[in-house]
Formats: C-alpha cells, structure tokens, sequence
C-alpha cells in the first residue's frame, strides 16, 4: 500500500501530506489509537487514512488513489474558494 501511495502523492506537490503510521513504534501505536478513537472503530491495518477518515481499507490501485485524491483536492479548493467569498462579505447566490 505504501508504494501506491509513494506513487501517486507526489504528483499532487504540496497539496497532499504523506505521513506514515508505524505501529509497531510507541508514536505510530499511540496515533492509531487515536485514529480509531476517532473512527469509533479498529481500522485495518495497512490502510489509507485521508482527513482523519478511512478511505481505503485495502491496497486501491495507483489510478483509484488518483481520483480519489483529486476529488479531495478539488473539494477542498472548492471550499476554501468559499470561506474566502464569505470572509470578503461575498454572496454565493
């Protein structure tokens, strides 16, 4: 999974953060945790976790990953678009 991962991130330069959960180290156990704490349930290990929510519970292909994070971007620039019209007293309609 780490290697689809690997693949697929860098291609979305600074808009997608990679951060691997070791859980075999005190830190990466301690964050799982806290990451199915979160979820209010186990979550699958190896898995890939986007904003804090499982996104994929198996290895996805490289070109699934790929959708999948653009759509995040997509959304997430989407939203920021409007935090910023709302700030500058903006209307939507």
């Amino acid at each position: 999974m780490t290697r689809v991962v690997e693949k697929t991130a860098p291609k979305f330069g600074k808009k997608v953060k990679v951060c691997i959960v070791v859980t075999k180290t005190l830190v990466g156990a301690k964050r799982y945790m806290a990451l199915v704490q979160k979820a209010g349930r186990r979550l699958p290990v190896p898995s890939i976790i986007i904003n804090e929510q499982l996104a994929f519970g198996t290895t996805p292909d490289v070109e699934t990953l790929w959708d999948h994070l653009e759509k995040m971007v997509a959304r997430q620039q989407q939203t920021a678009k409007i935090k910023e019209q709302v700030h500058h007293g903006e209307s939507q309609c």
